[in-house]
């Protein structure tokens, strides 16, 4: 990394302060100071991160290591409790979104499939943003901030069956081979969610008997990068495999607990 990187990091990371402090004055989340100084420094406005690529890269691990920690909070059984919300909260917000968006559209003058696109793109949001808006007020445990928070993660489900459904929309000539390679990599996912559901509680198991902190938090970062980086080849985001890696170790130190509790 060179200097000239590191001193926008700097100029970066400072105006984000600036920025936060700001919000903090003003009863505003600091993530909207944050979102407000990465547009300002973007290439779009006046350009100072030259280094786009760096810094994007460092966004991404940033989201990743919240979405994991914020999953380890959070157990499979846990999650379990949130259907009912993903499901009907999920479905009516995305649903009802991208019908109204595409009724809007039709009237504007557009076609129903340049509708129901835009009506995807607008009826998603970014997990990391809600979760840390709801982490930062203290309301992830309230009511309000689960359901928040399953609607989120049901928009993240949402965008396998919007990865089917676009390539019909624009009407691509390839839309059965990229159905089918989207309906292959959605099995393959469940394969690998599968999987680690098993392998994850041994190897943790085998690791923590080494007594070795090092080796245990290097073992963790393994799983989250490897559960996020096959999301986001799977087509979905990183931020959802970092979450389920998250989940899939709290949900193995719960039944450790479990047993244990049994045992005794």
């Amino acid at each position: 990394m060179s200097e000239t990187a590191l001193l926008e990091l700097a100029l970066l990371f400072a105006l984000c302060v600036g920025a936060g402090a700001l919000c903090h004055r003003l009863r505003l989340p600091p993530i909207v100071g944050f979102l407000a100084s990465g547009a300002l420094v973007g290439p779009h406005a006046i350009g100072l991160v030259q280094h786009e690529e760096m810094v994007h890269s460092l966004a991404d691990i940033g989201v990743v290591v919240l979405l994991f920690a914020l999953g380890m909070e959070m157990p499979l059984q846990q999650l379990s409790r949130l259907r009912h919300s993903m499901v009907v909260g999920g479905g009516i917000q995305i649903l009802g979104t991208i019908l109204c968006v595409a009724v809007a559209c039709w009237y504007g003058g557009m076609t129903w499939s340049q509708g129901l696109f835009l009506g995807f793109l607008l009826s998603l949001s970014s997990t990391a943003a809600v979760t840390k808006m709801l982490v930062d007020q203290g309301e992830f445990a309230a009511p309000h901030g689960r359901l928040a928070f399953a609607i989120s993660v049901a928009q993240d489900f949402a965008v396998v069956p919007m990865i089917l459904v676009v390539p019909m929309l624009l009407g691509a000539g390839s839309e059965g081979a990229g159905i089918v390679r989207s309906l292959e990599r959605l099995l393959m996912l469940l394969v690998v969610l599968i999987g680690a559901k098993l392998v994850v509680p041994r190897v943790l198991g085998l690791v923590s008997r080494t007594r070795s902190r090092e080796l245990f938090v290097l073992t963790l970062a393994t799983i989250c990068l490897l559960m996020a980086a096959g999301t986001a080849w799977f087509g979905l985001s990183l931020a959802l495999g970092a979450f389920l890696a998250g989940m899939l170790i709290a949900d193995t130190r719960s039944e450790e607990h479990t047993s244990e509790l049994q045992s005794h």
